[in-house]
């Protein structure tokens, strides 16, 4: 293996906080078994992310160990392209949603009931990375793409933009939930809530990490 491409000497790694937010979970009285399956579709993730990496010659700086998954900063060099940017990006999740499919399908092989829990935990990993927030994995493909037809300050603008009004979307939608809904379900609040922060939290940081980079148009 190119040792310029994945050097583990050279990559910071702070995985304090996720074992922290696990520790709390297993604390609160959530199932082992739970938090076991849910670290294992979260390295499946982050496993898609790495290869992808690896293929389009990027560099990896930093792991961070975050709620759904872990971010992983790439080196300012290599210069990496807008169509690179979105394949890495993309790559996390299709890995979970090929993972979920898998074990969702493949009853023969896994008979037991944890296969349901491994799919649904990899298809919702799936679904939140998507969302159009900057620093999650549908962010960074939108503001990649954008980046292909308009400058950079006005994809980030735009990409920004429609980070937040996801991120309020399903805020307003979580205070609903909890308002009319059986149980005064939080959840959806909370995600909402996480995606604001991350909104206005993550996206300067980010933009200046790819200005950085210069990306190459494809």
């Amino acid at each position: 293996m190119n040792r310029r491409i994945v050097d583990t000497k050279k990559i910071k790694m702070d995985f304090r906080f996720g074992i922290i937010l696990y520790a709390v979970m297993l604390i609160l009285g959530q199932q082992e078994e739970l938090v076991l399956l849910t670290i294992f579709c979260i390295f499946v993730h982050e496993t898609g992310h790495i290869v992808a990496i690896i293929i389009c010659r990027g560099r990896i700086e930093e792991i961070k160990a975050d709620i759904f998954g872990a971010e992983i900063s790439l080196s300012p060099y290599p210069k990496m392209s807008y169509g690179r940017e979105i394949a890495i990006s993309l790559a996390g999740p299709m890995s979970s949603a090929l993972c979920a499919y898998i074990f969702s399908s493949c009853e023969r092989v896994f008979l037991s009931q944890a296969r349901f829990e491994i799919a649904g935990i990899c298809m919702l990993l799936a679904v939140i990375n998507l969302a159009p927030v900057r620093v999650m994995d549908g962010g960074r493909a939108l503001h990649a793409i954008l980046c292909i037809f308009l400058s950079p300050y006005t994809a980030d603008m735009i990409s920004k933009s429609a980070g937040a009004a996801f991120s309020l979307l399903i805020t307003a939608a979580g205070i609903a939930v909890m308002a009319i809904g059986p149980g005064h379900n939080f959840s959806l609040f909370v995600l909402g809530i996480y995606l604001l922060y991350k909104t206005f939290a993550g996206t300067e940081s980010c933009f200046k990490k790819t200005c950085k980079r210069r990306l190459k148009p494809l």
